[in-house]
């Protein structure tokens, strides 16, 4: 059953969503008003401080941050669903991936995300526990 998640504007939730079949949305949608819901523009993606992601355009961006290791991975997820070829490091998308890296840190700043790109390992060296994490994202 699909489930409702309130979010809090401004902060950086650690939440797991539900993929539910776009009838099950408009049903609540319609419950709601009557607005027809179009889908995202793009979607961002947060786990603790070792990943962000950013989905627009069917391409899948992924940012890592694990022992001092910044992996780069890219995917078209039309083509490539169930994400096995890394397109990152290929000549013809370097400019996809730099203009989504724009875009995700964009996007973690506007949702006043708790790492910093700007800074070394965004400002985490390590892996974050639980309660260092709600300390410091309360």
């Amino acid at each position: 059953m699909p489930r409702l998640a309130r979010l809090v504007p401004g902060r950086v939730c650690n939440v797991c969503v539900r993929v539910v079949d776009h009838a099950a949305v408009c049903l609540y949608i319609g419950a709601f008003g009557t607005q027809r819901f179009n889908g995202r523009e793009q979607l961002f993606m947060t786990y603790s401080n070792l990943q962000r992601a950013l989905v627009k355009d069917s391409m899948k961006l992924v940012l890592y941050n694990v022992n001092g290791q910044h992996p780069v991975q890219l995917f078209n997820l039309a083509k490539d669903p169930f994400e096995k070829e890394d397109l990152a490091n290929r000549k013809e998308y370097q400019p996809k991936v730099m203009a989504m890296h724009n875009l995700l840190y964009a996007e973690m700043r506007s949702y006043g995300d708790f790492c910093d790109p700007a800074k070394k390992d965004w400002g985490y060296p390590r892996k974050l526990k639980w309660e260092d994490a709600l300390r410091i994202n309360p």
